[in-house]
């Protein structure tokens, strides 16, 4: 293993030593050059991370001035003589008195009125929040008697706000997720001594804050504010997901990118000190995509530079010391006894610098070597071979033939159904092929194409289907030898090879008049207008099987004349070639034409 990575680090050849060389400067540039594209995204994080810190303050300065407001209007009322008496003297429905019934709910409506954000205010004697007696009171701009809180929870505000003894606290309530309540008792001095006689709560609509301040930026989208403890989302401007507030709350950096509802946010945490909790502030990401894209498309550039310039590298640098392996080649040949002369792709007669006078003389060396044994050692090699090649030539092709027939018995035997198929299809195909005559039977023709596709249908499977519907009077007719295999093998390459759907392919042999029509038609692909005649211009450069078609179709007009050949159409999605030829009968009987298969 160390030999190996000591065979890489420190090469011995000439060509391993400067490709180390260029791969080593290579990969230093291709770091440094994403490590600066790394710099820069990062760069501009740390731009919209800046931009969005004051969008971010800016709402947090409003969310705490909307409390502070909220706080001072909660001490303001704590002071208000009107309040005061009323929680010393309340009224009572055993002793009404509406005229200061009123005066005390005009007061409350307008410290309600001051903040848009509060949606009602309690006001009770110290200790009595059951309401027992109706001295309650309640005021509220749009929220009903019925949805305000319940005892329980009236009971949590009285024995905070007697707790911190003047001071304004704000509570959470279980019954009541979307508001915050600050709450604080309504006292006097006497002697030194602090007396509480009443209870102040406000209710703070949260929820309808963070939706107004998500609301206020000039970007296309809703910035999303939450706040939240370390285990929950407790207030939130646009519902989310629980997996998408799992990720906020487990967020361990200053900023990060989380995509919401198919839409990427670039989300930024602070400390809401007042109450206590965490402010999330998610903008909308707009160029997010094209930033991200940029930067891998950015690396994959440097990559790709990188690999060309590192094979591009290695092609000057192997076209530089090919010629060191060239002398090496035949220095190695020749130590080995042989003095023949090497073509190794390059005619170094015609250098005149140092590496062509090498390579001259030494292969004026190796001729003058060659020379001397030429007339008794390589005669009698030459002798021997040109023996061994006339025994070669004497193989006949059948023997190939017979061979594919073993094979196809053995398969049989061994129950590879699908093998003894192909050997027998294809060796049907050579058989078909080592027939001499060029002029066969439309039968024949139509076994060498069924034998062909059943090569390509066991290759396809279920991708390929193929009919064949002949005329049984036509079939001893002649045709040129192999006429429709061209075409179905052109069908196959441009209908199945070029294309993922099932390729169907058919093909017709009917009498028109007094002459024979054989169709082919494929889906998957179509023909170009005037194809064959473009081919004829050299308009259209051809591809696979293309110059083939020209070929067919100037073989049978050389022929049969100037109205026969191929004609190429597209209908109903199809690609068509159309052979028309005269109908003229075989003088071969079926018996004879099997027999010159098996010649």
């Amino acid at each position: 293993m160390f030999d190996k990575i000591s065979s890489i680090l420190k090469p011995n050849t000439l060509k391993g030593k400067l490709l180390s060389m260029l791969m080593i400067a290579i990969s230093i540039i291709c770091v440094f050059s994403i490590l600066i594209t790394i710099v820069l995204w990062h760069i501009s994080n740390k731009m919209l991370q800046h931009s969005m810190t004051e969008a971010m303050s800016y709402a947090a300065e409003r969310l705490e001035s909307v409390f502070d407001a909220t706080s001072g209007i909660a001490v303001l009322m704590a002071e208000d003589p009107v309040l005061l008496n009323y929680v010393k003297e309340p009224v009572t429905n055993n002793k009404p008195e509406f005229a200061r019934t009123g005066e005390i709910t005009k007061a409350l409506a307008n410290y309600c009125n001051n903040n848009p954000y509060i949606s009602y205010i309690y006001l009770w004697q110290n200790g009595k929040y059951r309401d027992e007696d109706g001295s309650i009171i309640r005021y509220s701009r749009y929220y009903p008697v019925a949805s305000m809180i319940k005892e329980d929870s009236r009971r949590k505000l009285n024995e905070v706000a007697v707790e911190k003894n003047g001071k304004v606290e704000y509570c959470f309530l279980d019954e009541d997720k979307e508001g915050i309540f600050l709450t604080r008792v309504i006292h006097t001095i006497d002697d030194y001594t602090f007396i509480n006689h009443g209870v102040l709560a406000i209710r703070l609509n949260v929820q309808r804050l963070l939706k107004d301040l998500s609301k206020a930026n000039n970007t296309s989208e809703q910035t999303i504010l939450l706040l939240a403890n370390d285990e929950e989302v407790l207030f939130s401007s646009q519902k989310l997901p629980e997996a998408i507030c799992k990720k906020i709350l487990s967020m361990n950096r200053e900023y990060k990118v989380l995509k919401i509802n198919g839409k990427n946010y670039f989300v930024m945490e602070r400390h809401f000190k007042l109450l206590g909790l965490r402010y999330f502030y998610m903008a909308y990401y707009e160029n997010y995509h094209l930033l991200r894209s940029i930067y891998i498309i950015t690396t994959v550039v440097i990559i790709l530079v990188a690999s060309i310039l590192f094979f591009t590298s290695k092609h000057i640098l192997d076209s530089i010391t090919i010629h060191f392996d060239n002398l090496i080649k035949k220095m190695v040949i020749y130590s080995n006894g042989n003095f023949e002369s090497i073509d190794v792709g390059y005619d170094y007669s015609k250098r005149n610098d140092e590496i062509g006078m090498v390579h001259q003389q030494f292969d004026k060396m190796a001729d003058q070597i060659r020379t001397l044994i030429n007339d008794n050692y390589v005669k009698q090699l030459l002798l021997k071979e040109a023996q061994f090649k006339q025994l070669e030539q004497q193989i006949n092709p059948h023997f190939l033939y017979n061979t594919l027939e073993t094979i196809n018995w053995y398969s049989e035997a061994a129950g590879e159904h699908k093998i003894a198929q192909l050997v027998r299809a294809l060796g049907s195909t050579l058989r078909s092929t080592l027939e001499r005559s060029d002029i066969v039977t439309i039968k024949s023709e139509l076994e060498l194409v069924n034998n062909y596709m059943t090569i390509q249908k066991i290759r396809y499977e279920n991708r390929l289907e193929y009919y064949i519907d002949a005329d049984e009077t036509l079939l001893n007719c002649r045709i040129p030898k192999i006429t429709i295999q061209p075409i179905v093998e052109n069908a196959i390459k441009y209908g199945l090879e070029e294309n993922m759907d099932t390729c169907y392919i058919y093909i017709y042999v009917k009498q028109c008049g007094n002459d024979i029509c054989i169709t082919v038609k494929n889906t998957g692909s179509e023909f170009e207008e005037n194809i064959i005649d473009k081919i004829k211009e050299q308009h259209v450069v051809p591809q696979g099987f293309g110059i083939g078609l020209r070929n067919i179709h100037d073989r049978l007009q050389l022929a049969y004349g100037q109205n026969y050949g191929l004609t190429v159409s597209n209908e109903d999605n199809m690609a068509v070639v159309r052979i028309k030829l005269p109908k003229i009968e075989s003088e071969l009987k079926e018996e004879e034409h099997v027999q010159t298969y098996n010649n």
